[in-house]
């Protein structure tokens, strides 16, 4: 079986999104006689994630592809992506499965009367962007019984009573996480790891004065700085700290995730913090 996974995040980065789909092809990959392969509307300059999908998937970037089927196609972008796809198959057999995410990509393929029928959509948000009153695929998705995954039940929900999606069609896949095979044992009474995105609604300004007490040994594995021009305040401040890091902390950035997973192994505890704004 052949699975293509399709998406808009940037695989050079490592976030939330990445991880997603670099644990989508790992579970892929673990399915016998399934051969899954990520498309890649950016050209692959950085490898720390890539170099963590299993030998039976593949990632295919603009070059790859060129290689591959010898086509100068040059469009893995939403604009591109059905045509491409087409170029593949006539290179390397028919696909079975497509599994997509992020919106510009679910409306072209959705409105391609060759792939519609293969695909199985990643829902990230349930709700709409603010302003809008509906998700713009979600009729045409329904009416053509496409399956969709989402997160939790609370997304199965939503989209049951707002959406009036068929139940049947919902698929609750958690969150996957690869756990390192050994897990280290931690070399403090009191050491906290922070592993995610810079963010000013990430508790960040709370960790920066935590660790300016000294009480904990606290690493921080950072992920890019998110809204870096709407929270100037915020960035520097952070990058303030970085320059000055008290004794017992330490920061590192760009850690492939199975690196990562073995660090924040090494803790105590673990935190998840949100700000007061996503109450609402």
């Amino acid at each position: 079986m052949r699975v293509a996974v399709i998406g808009q995040p940037d695989f050079n980065l490592i976030d939330g999104s990445t991880i997603w789909m670099l644990n989508t092809l790992r579970m892929l990959a673990s399915i016998p006689k399934c051969r899954p392969c990520l498309f890649m509307h950016l050209p692959l300059k950085n490898k720390a994630l890539a170099d963590l999908i299993p030998h039976n998937a593949d990632v295919i970037d603009i070059e790859r592809f060129r290689r591959v089927t010898n086509a100068p196609w040059t469009d893995l972008s939403p604009c591109g992506i059905v045509d491409a796809l087409a170029i593949w198959e006539s290179a390397m057999g028919s696909l079975d499965r497509i599994i997509v995410r992020g919106d510009p990509f679910i409306e072209r393929l959705l409105l391609s009367e060759r792939y519609a029928a293969k695909l199985t959509i990643y829902v990230a948000d349930v709700l709409p962007v603010m302003g809008e009153t509906r998700l713009r695929w979600i009729d045409i998705a329904r009416n053509n019984r496409v399956p969709l995954i989402v997160q939790s039940e609370n997304a199965r929900r939503v989209l049951s009573s707002l959406w009036d999606y068929p139940d049947h069609l919902v698929n609750v896949v958690p969150p996957v996480v690869f756990a390192p095979q050994e897990i280290s044992k931690a070399r403090s009474p009191n050491r906290l790891v922070y592993s995610g995105k810079v963010d000013s609604d990430y508790g960040i300004d709370w960790l920066m004065s935590l660790a300016k007490r000294g009480e904990f040994d606290i690493e921080i594995l950072a992920g890019k700085v998110n809204l870096r021009d709407q929270t100037a305040d915020f960035v520097t401040r952070y990058e303030a700290f970085c320059q000055s890091l008290p004794p017992q902390t330490s920061i590192q950035t760009g850690l492939p995730h199975d690196r990562a997973l073995e660090r924040i192994s090494r803790a105590r505890f673990g935190y998840c913090l949100r700000d007061a704004c996503y109450d609402g």
